[in-house]
C-alpha cells in the first residue's frame, strides 16, 4: 500500500474532527465556557491537519526512507463513519461530551498503532505522536467535563487487556481445590497451583474482590509446569466486569501497602522464557507491586495519569521499537526524569546498546540472561 493513501485518510480524519468541533462551537455560542472549549479543540485539530501535511512533505522529500507498508485501513474508515455519525446525531449535552470523550480515548488514542501490520520506524514514530496527541485530547475532555459537572462513564478501553496488578487472595477452583492468587487483569488471573490442568479446559473460580465475592467461569490459557496457571474469564456479567475493572484501575494508580517496589513492565514476549507476564508473576510473588502492560499506547495512558513508580522495565525488540518513543516521553516529564529504567533486549543487534544508552536506560539485560530471578536482582538493587 502507498503511504500517501494512508496520509490522505489521516488528513481527512483530522479535517473532519476540526469541522465537527467548529460546528459545536457555533452551536454553543451562548455559553462562553463551552464555546471556548470547542473552539480550542477545533484549533488543535487544525494543528493536527498541519502535522499530517508536514509528514507528507517529509515523505515526498525522502521517499526511500519511508518504505512501503502493509496497513489495515478498516479502523480508519470506521473512525470516519463514527465522525459522520457524531455530526448528525441528536444528543443531549451530557451524551455529546461522553461520546467525544469515548471517541478520543478509545478510538483515536489506540487504533493508530493497532492498524499497523508492517511498517517502518519513520511512519511508526509519526503515528505514535498522533496517538499521544489524541490521548492528551481525552484528558482535556475529561477536565472540561468536570468543569461543567458532566459525569463521564468510564471509557471502554481504560486499563483493559493485559494490564496486570497484584492479587494475593485464595481462589477456589471448581469448588474443591484452593490456589493462591498472584496477579489479575480485567481479562483473567495467574494462580499458583500444582494441579494438572490442560489449556482450553473450562473451570469455575470463586474469590473475594473487596466488598464482593465473585463466582466466575474461566478457561485455562496456559500452564507453567510446577508453578501455576493463567486463566481467562469468560461470559462476565456487567456487574462483575465493572467490579474487576475498578479493582485494576484503582491498584494501578494507588500505592499498595507493604510492597517493596512499584514496577511498571511494558512489552510482550521476546522469547519463550522472556515474557513480561512471567516477570510480573515473579515480582508480585516476591512482594513487589508489578503492573504489566502489553502496548505502548496503554502504557502512555497510564503514565499520563501520574502513577508513582520505583522502576520501569521495557521489552525492546529492535532499534526501531516503539519503546524508544515511550523512553523519550518518560524523560520529557519532570515526574519521571530520574526514574530508573531497565531494558530487556536482544543486545546483539547492531546499535541497540548505544541507542538504549542514549535514551537514559540505566540497566540493559540481554534476552539470554534475563530470567525473572535476574530481573528481580536488579530491581532489588534500586533504593527504596
Amino acid at each position: 500500500m502507498r503511504i500517501s493513501k494512508l496520509l490522505d485518510l489521516l488528513e481527512r480524519v483530522e479535517s473532519e474532527m476540526a469541522s465537527f468541533y467548529y460546528h459545536q462551537y457555533e452551536n454553543h455560542l451562548e455559553y462562553k465556557q463551552v464555546a471556548d472549549f470547542f473552539l480550542s479543540m477545533h484549533q488543535e485539530e487544525n494543528s493536527h491537519v498541519q502535522f499530517v501535511r508536514m509528514e507528507r512533505r517529509i515523505m515526498e522529500s525522502a521517499p526511500k526512507v519511508f518504505k512501503e507498508a502493509r496497513i489495515n485501513l478498516s479502523e480508519i474508515n470506521a473512525t470516519l463513519k463514527k465522525i459522520a455519525w457524531l455530526k448528525t446525531a441528536d444528543l443531549s449535552f451530557t451524551e455529546l461530551v461522553n461520546h467525544i470523550y469515548h471517541f478520543e480515548n478509545s478510538e483515536a488514542e489506540r487504533y493508530w498503532i493497532t492498524a499497523l501490520k508492517d511498517t517502518n520506524p519513520e511512519l511508526r514514530n509519526f503515528l505514535m505522536q498522533l496517538s499521544v496527541g489524541f490521548g492528551a485530547h481525552a484528558d482535556k475532555v475529561a477536565g472540561f467535563a468536570r468543569s461543567v459537572a458532566v459525569e463521564l462513564k468510564p471509557a471502554e478501553n481504560d486499563f483493559r487487556g493485559h494490564t496486570r496488578v497484584g492479587y494475593k487472595e485464595t481462589v477456589l477452583i471448581n469448588g474443591t481445590r484452593s490456589a493462591k492468587g498472584v496477579d489479575m487483569s480485567e481479562g483473567g488471573m495467574f494462580l499458583m497451583s500444582d494441579g494438572a490442568f490442560a489449556p482450553g479446559e473450562s473451570i469455575t473460580v470463586q474469590f473475594p474482590l473487596e466488598e464482593r465475592f465473585l463466582t466466575l467461569t474461566a478457561v485455562i490459557q496456559y500452564e507453567l509446569e510446577a508453578v501455576g496457571i493463567g486463566i481467562q474469564f469468560s461470559g462476565l456479567e456487567t456487574e462483575d466486569r465493572d467490579a474487576i475493572r475498578r479493582y485494576v484501575a484503582r491498584n494501578i494508580l494507588e500505592p499498595a501497602p507493604n510492597t517493596k517496589k512499584r514496577v511498571l513492565l511494558v512489552g510482550g514476549r521476546l522469547s519463550p522464557n522472556c515474557n513480561v507476564q512471567y516477570f510480573s508473576h515473579a515480582l508480585t510473588y516476591a512482594g513487589h507491586k508489578a503492573i504489566a502492560i502489553s502496548t505502548i499506547p496503554d502504557a502512555l495512558s497510564a503514565l499520563r495519569k501520574g502513577m508513582d513508580l520505583s522502576c520501569l522495565v521495557l521489552m525492546v525488540e529492535a532499534v526501531a521499537d516503539p519503546s524508544f518513543f515511550l523512553l523519550r516521553f518518560v524523560r520529557s516529564v519532570a515526574h519521571y526524569q530520574d526514574l530508573p529504567v531497565i531494558a530487556v533486549a536482544g543486545l546483539q543487534e547492531k546499535g541497540l546498546r548505544e541507542a538504549l544508552t542514549s535514551q537514559g536506560v540505566n540497566v540493559q539485560l540481554d534476552v539470554s540472561i534475563a530470567t525473572p530471578k535476574r530481573l528481580l536482582e536488579e530491581i532489588e538493587k534500586i533504593p527504596s
